[in-house]
This record gives structure tokens, sequence and C-alpha cells, in this order.
């Protein structure tokens, strides 16, 4: 699905396919009722990342780790 095509049906301005919406609901981890009535789990984010997480290389994982690792210690210096 393009770029524009996702703008669009963001904007309210294109409709989903019944294909378009078992793909954005394979992507985002959540049944497609969780899509059209918007009762999607708390920690959907936490499950996207998961997935997503678990995809990645072996390499490619502590690079990951080591950004949150980084963000999470800049984030304490500034509530400091």
């Amino acid at each position: 699905m393009s770029r524009t095509t996702i703008v669009a049906i963001e904007a309210g301005k294109r409709e989903v396919s019944t294909k378009g919406l078992a793909d954005f609901a394979n992507l985002y981890g959540v049944s497609m009722d969780d899509l059209i009535h918007g009762s999607t789990p708390a920690d959907t984010k936490t499950a996207i990342f998961a997935r997503t997480f678990s995809e990645l290389s072996d390499i490619d994982q502590p690079e990951i780790m080591t950004s949150m690792q980084f963000k999470k210690r800049y984030l304490e210096g500034l509530n400091a």
C-alpha cells in the first residue's frame, strides 16, 4: 500500500477494502474488529514492538537495545 493511499485513508478521503483492513490488522498485530471498533488492548504498542523486534537479526537487536537504554538514561537525566 502506498504512502499516498495511507494518507488518504487516515484523512478519511478513501475507504479501506476488506483486504486492506486485514493487512492493517496483521501489520499491527490486532484483530480487524479491534480496528473497526477501536477496542485495541492497552498493550498493543508493546505487542507490535515485540513482534517487530523478534524479526530483527541477532546483529540488529543489540543495537535497538542500546538505543533504548540510551534514551531511558537520557530521559532520567532530564527528570533528575
